[in-house]
């Protein structure tokens, strides 16, 4: 993982070398220091020096401007926390949703190799080289693959995978 991804999944200005302070649940200062690393959390490094710890991004932590000075972001309130867990729980919902149209999509080319259904029509006009994804691969697929083609033109069934391609 990579601040990149901290910045992105939990909305938070995470950087390294960045000043944060890390605050116990009864609000008082447990630690101080600067960001050194990440994995799924924020690893911060001691202003004492030694050690550094692990802590969740959006748990009440207190991020710093470069000048160690001005608050750019406040995790301990509550509604800062609750627009942060919003934003997290959303990013989760695209990544499940893609997860399971990829799998739908997958175990759809797989029945349709099975049973040798195509999974899609192309269809090329008279007088051009390129084919072009149309439809489905039902039969108002195959019918509007023969309408975008129209008279002179050709229509070809595609199954899953591109080497299986078969012209009509």
């Amino acid at each position: 993982m990579s601040m990149q991804y901290i910045r992105d999944s939990y909305g938070v200005p995470a950087k390294r070398g960045r000043l944060v302070e890390v605050y116990l649940s009864n609000g008082k200062l447990a630690f101080r220091g600067h960001i050194g690393s990440a994995s799924n959390h924020i690893h911060v490094k001691s202003e004492r020096g030694g050690h550094s710890l692990a802590f969740h991004p959006t748990d009440r932590v207190v991020y710093y401007d470069d000048d160690g000075e001005t608050v750019l972001l406040d995790t301990r309130s509550p509604e800062v926390r609750q627009r942060l867990d919003q934003a997290r729980r959303a990013a989760i919902d695209t990544e499940v949703r893609a997860a399971r149209a990829r799998a739908l999509a997958d175990a759809r080319a797989a029945e349709a190799r099975a049973w040798g259904k195509p999974v899609g029509w192309e269809a090329k006009r008279a007088g051009d080289d390129r084919w072009v994804a149309v439809g489905a691969g039902s039969k108002r697929g195959e019918l509007a693959a023969r309408l975008f083609a129209g008279d002179f033109g050709k229509v070809r069934p595609v199954y899953a995978g591109a080497e299986e391609t078969v012209k009509a």
